[in-house]
């Protein structure tokens, strides 16, 4: 592989910006003695401040912050303070790539009492100290999520403890300090004795989510106990056996409603969707939260978010498809247990092969049978995973997306090995140059050119210019690769190689040279799997079993089979999917139609008028269901529920809705039990869990697609007529190629799933076809 003249700027050190900056306020100017040496850190205690004479009272009282500095391996025991810079909370928990604001929106300022004492000079325990030092006052403005969060630690058992909080313990002004500490942060917070995040003053939906991480948590905890994981995994978060075990007194009466005020509760707080916060957390040996006046227990969070993944609850926990899509619920709490465990597997895993050097640095030691390659190899690895599991995450600077990492990164550093990658903030580095020059070195370290897989749909890139083999990391909402869906022992293998080779390419400029071969186009396409999930339209992908080639090869899969398996990239639980995913499959078609079809109780039709729907029109629903019909009559022994399976369905669907809607208005008899919203879920949804499940996983961001030669496939959602389905040499999956000018160059539309040609298949009818393409 060469990188002849690729005209990048490689990441180099330079000046950091951590964070918003409030820098330009003329009270922030000067209040900061510099640092002694490149190692030394500055740590704060809160003090409150007694009124200057003749000046009013004030509650709450005016904090000032005693800074003293320490060299970074002979400082006291101390804290860190992980927080957001602006607002705690969005307004639109939809939102979640508004950018953070760091405004001090009038907020009271804090005063800097400055103590150059340098870290030679003995320290002193004494808070007397503190009484008697009584330098120039000088006010600093800090954001109002801070100012909370000092007045929150002022009041609790925190008071008087020694803090590294960065806007407060790094001169925002001095250029060079902050590139040094900013690398340093990583040390930072890995030695800090408590990591206390404060979420911010606002309380909203915290109730139900204290009930669901104590109570909840620990009646779970008892049916496992008593009943075992098996008869757990058989349960829904609905199932009336579970919810009649636990015999919890729910905060409002519904289990569902706990839900999604915790999805509410998640999605507002800005902490959980911030880069910055990944490696405070990973990092941390202990971790403690606050919001408001109160703390949670957070090995509680971390628990319930790995019950509800292990247990596959996500997709029926979430309240809508529209505020889960693309983050299913407990999603950011997940993600950061995932960050932490794979850096511990990786230490583990490597601290076999040789002496641990420190705490976690160096564990990528040598060992008399452990080549370099070898141990270089699995930490490109690591970094290519870590860039993954960190995509849902923001940075008010897109350059970010990949330094605010750096800090986790090397703490897994081969021994020897320089880190590739530096912190550079100077002019000639932008978000296209660092994103650019990290996946050029990811495609020439890692094999089979598994870099490209993660590279998200055309349409949601936000990052102009960037070349379409390149990942715009900027991106939070992505789907998951098909190369890591799968168990490693049942990857896709589309074009198979002996060990781990690298594909001969070559990058200049912007280019991306390889080798492959086209194997097939696309003639049509569904609509986006978001509005097939979103609007319950599954008709569109039944129709598209109509013109698949029959027989499908040699796999004796009648269309609908076809289908179900293409729509969730024939993938269960990182494993093939077993036929026993068919009554899934069917459950959740059924449901999908019935309330697509159910009409509401009130409605309006094409005149403006409203019409009441107290009775069902059976024989309409009837002739609306006759697409489903036509196909049991055209593909014999179809694996899809019939019209009267679905009928049943809306009846029941109606039946809920006119409970519901009765009980707005009007008192129900208690004679007549009327089932509450998870009771009405479970009913319609039970069955169809395992493929919720399975969807979840594959359908984001793309959409059904059929080939010229009639196969099915799971492609881009941005992939249109015309596009070509290739296979790159050595490649584990196909990828969607768009012609691009005249000159002969493609474009990069993403990688896709094409059912029955994923094992090997397309290597052997593409054969001697390889040719040398270009992609811009």
């Amino acid at each position: 592989m060469s990188r002849e003249g690729d005209g990048l700027h490689p990441p180099s050190i330079g000046m950091a910006a951590a964070r918003p900056s409030l820098s330009s306020n003329k009270h922030n100017a000067s209040n900061f003695a510099p640092l002694s040496l490149p190692r030394s850190i500055r740590l704060l205690r809160i003090v409150a401040l007694s009124p200057e004479a003749g000046s009013p009272s004030q509650d709450p009282p005016v904090l000032g912050v005693f800074l003293e500095q320490f060299h970074l391996d002979q400082s006291p025991e101390y804290h860190a303070l992980s927080y957001t810079w602006g607002e705690a909370c969005r307004a639109d928990i939809e939102d979640t790539d508004a950018p953070e604001t760091a405004s001090t929106n009038g907020c009271p300022t804090i005063l800097v009492l400055e103590n150059t004492r340098s870290p030679g000079e003995p320290t002193s325990e004494d808070k007397s100290s503190q009484a008697n030092f009584r330098p120039q006052r000088k006010p600093y403005l800090i954001t109002q999520n801070l100012q909370d969060g000092l007045q929150h630690l002022a009041r609790t058992v925190y008071a008087g403890k020694w803090f590294w909080i960065d806007a407060l313990c790094i001169d925002q002004e001095n250029l060079s300090e902050k590139a040094i500490q900013v690398a340093l942060m990583g040390e930072i917070y890995s030695k800090a004795s408590k990591v206390i995040i404060w979420l911010g003053s606002d309380t909203k939906d915290l109730e139900e989510v204290e009930w669901l991480c104590n109570d909840y948590l620990i009646a779970l905890s008892n049916y496992y106990l008593t009943f075992g994981m098996e008869d757990l995994r058989a349960q829904t978060p609905y199932s009336p056996k579970l919810l009649a075990h636990l015999n919890l007194q729910l905060p409002h009466g519904d289990i569902l409603l706990c839900w999604e005020k915790y999805l509410e509760f998640c999605r507002r707080r800005r902490w959980l969707s911030r880069i910055w916060i990944v490696q405070e957390v990973a990092l941390a040996r202990d971790i403690v939260v606050e919001c408001g006046e109160t703390s949670l227990v957070w090995d509680h969070l971390q628990t319930l978010g790995r019950l509800i993944k292990a247990l596959g609850w996500q997709p029926m926990t979430a309240p809508s498809v529209n505020k889960a899509f693309g983050r299913a619920i407990c999603d950011e709490v997940i993600r950061l247990f995932l960050v932490k465990d794979d850096l511990g597997a990786a230490t583990e895993r490597l601290k076999k092969r040789g002496t641990v050097q420190g705490e976690l640095a160096n564990s990528f030691a040598n060992s008399p049978d452990t080549s370099d390659q070898d141990v270089h190899l699995e930490w490109y690895r690591y970094l290519q995973r870590l860039l993954y599991t960190t995509r849902p995450y923001s940075a008010t600077d897109a350059r970010d997306k990949i330094f605010g990492l750096l800090g986790i990164a090397q703490t897994v550093l081969p021994v020897g090995m320089p880190l590739p990658i530096q912190p550079d903030y100077s002019e000639h580095s932008t978000a296209v140059s660092v994103y650019t020059s990290v996946s050029s070195m990811l495609l020439e370290k890692v094999s089979r050119s598994q870099n490209l897989s993660f590279v998200e749909d055309p349409g949601s890139r936000i990052i102009q210019g960037l070349p379409s083999w390149v990942p715009d990391y900027s991106v939070t909402l992505i789907t998951a690769p098909l190369t890591l869906i799968r168990h490693p022992d049942h990857l896709f293998d589309c074009c198979p190689v002996e060990g781990s080779v690298i594909t001969p390419f070559t990058i200049q400029q912007s280019t991306l040279e390889t080798e492959g071969a086209v194997f097939d186009h696309i003639v049509a396409f569904g609509p986006p799997m978001w509005d097939v999930l979103k609007k319950s339209n599954v008709k569109s992908c039944l129709d598209m079993c109509k013109n698949i080639v029959q027989p499908y090869l040699d796999t004796n899969q009648d269309p609908s089979e076809v289908l179900w398996r293409t729509l969730i990239a024939d993938t269960y639980a990182s494993l093939p999917a077993a036929p026993s995913i068919l009554a899934s499959f069917k459950a959740w078609t059924r449901s999908r139609i019935a309330q697509d079809l159910t009409p509401d109780i009130i409605s309006t039709d094409e005149t403006g008028a409203q019409v009441t729907n107290v009775l069902l029109n059976e024989s309409q629903i009837r002739a609306q269901l006759s697409f489903v019909q036509d196909l049991h009559d055209t593909i014999p022994a179809l694996s899809l529920p019939t019209v009267n399976e679905v009928l049943d369905t809306i009846r029941i669907t109606h039946r809920f809705m006119l409970q519901d809607f009765v009980a707005r208005y009007a008192t129900l008899d208690p004679n007549d039990p009327f089932p509450s919203r998870s009771e009405q879920r479970y009913r319609i949804e039970a069955d169809a869990g395992a493929y919720h499940e399975a969807l979840g996983i594959s359908a984001p961001f793309r959409r059904l697609f059929r080939t010229e030669r009639g196969f099915l496939g799971l492609g881009p959602q941005s992939a249109e007529v015309g596009d070509g389905i290739w296979l790159l040499k050595d490649a584990a999956v196909p990828f969607v190629l768009k012609a691009g000018d005249e000159d002969g160059t493609m474009r990069l539309v993403g990688e896709c799933y094409l059912h029955g040609f994923m094992g090997g298949r397309m290597a052997q009818e593409v054969g001697g076809k390889v040719a040398r393409i270009r992609i811009v």
